[in-house]
């Protein structure tokens, strides 16, 4: 019996041994990678280690990996060139309240980023674009179609300005 017991321990001693090797290792890498690539550390890869099914996720991970990073780059490229705009830009949420505003806009309306963040675009009008221009523009935009027109705008200070 105590043969028995002895070659039941060493049975589950090696079964465990090689689950450790075989999978949990190879997950936990697996886990690191994907917690690497969540702190920014894009250019993370996992060795894939063999032909199974962990070795498959180990080589999606490093595509996705790969596919993350020419995405990030992509859109830090867009982002540099949207807030080295001369132009002024201006994105809000469904509900109108604004979510970004670049330099151009914080030199040419004298607001402040922190002024203008989460404030209805509003806080520009001058009382002097006819009614008409931003129905029209609202028209296009809800059709996803691009809209041409002219404001006049009010600055923080009260002055005035025309933009395209």
């Amino acid at each position: 019996m105590l043969k028995s017991l002895v070659g039941y321990a060493a049975l589950l001693l090696a079964l465990g041994f090689i689950l450790d090797r075989l999978v949990t290792r190879r997950l936990s890498r697996l886990q690191d990678g994907a917690q690497r690539i969540a702190a920014g550390e894009y250019g993370t890869h996992v060795e894939p280690r063999g032909r199974d099914e962990i070795a498959g996720l180990a080589e999606a991970f490093n595509r996705m990996a790969d596919e993350v990073r020419h995405r990030d780059q992509s859109l830090g490229k867009l982002s540099l060139a949207v807030e080295q705009s001369p132009e002024s830009i201006v994105i809000t949420d469904l509900e109108g309240r604004i979510e970004y505003v670049n330099a151009a806009f914080v030199r040419v309306t004298g607001y402040s980023r922190e002024e203008a963040l989460d404030a209805n675009p509003s806080i520009l009008k001058s009382g002097k674009t006819p009614p008409e221009t931003y129905r029209a523009m609202w028209s296009a935009m809800a059709q996803g179609r691009v809209w041409h027109g002219e404001f006049i705008n009010r600055r923080k200070d009260g002055s005035e300005y025309i933009e395209s």
